[in-house]
């Protein structure tokens, strides 16, 4: 986290964040990677993808969107990653993760600036609702 001090108690703060999140894929949507899951368990236990495998299970299997409630602006520093697992059929996941700066708002008590020591709330959600319960 950076520690530039605020002007105003209300103005935001600056979070460098890697983020991994892992989910088990539907049946339905492994058969549309299926050479993907193939290569996963030949490998003997997961298949680590390139850029257009990743643009391409993106587009066809549900990944979980993540959004942060108190964020003010927000930059992706290293795009997505993912990792196909699988060690038979029907047990097939996902591992995802990104890096993010985020500037996130939230109030900042400054009296005993700079010797002060502030507590940030991050508040992800997913935002589909297939997720929730994962």
């Amino acid at each position: 986290m950076t520690a530039t001090a605020p002007a105003h108690p209300l103005c935001g703060r600056k979070v460098r964040i890697r983020l991994y999140w892992f989910w088990e894929i539907q049946q339905e949507e492994e058969v549309a990677i299926l050479d993907l899951v193939k290569r996963a368990r030949e490998n003997g236990d997961h298949v680590k993808l390139n850029k257009d495998e990743v643009a391409r299970v993106a587009s066809c299997v549900l990944v979980p969107t993540i959004e942060l409630y108190n964020v003010v602006d927000a930059v992706v520093t290293d795009e997505m990653d993912m990792r196909v697992y699988s060690k038979g059929h029907g047990d097939s996941s996902i591992l995802a993760n990104a890096a993010y700066c985020w500037t996130c708002r939230g109030r900042f008590e400054l009296q005993k600036f700079p010797f002060d020591i502030q507590e940030l709330q991050l508040d992800l959600r997913f935002i589909d609702s297939k997720f929730w319960n994962q």
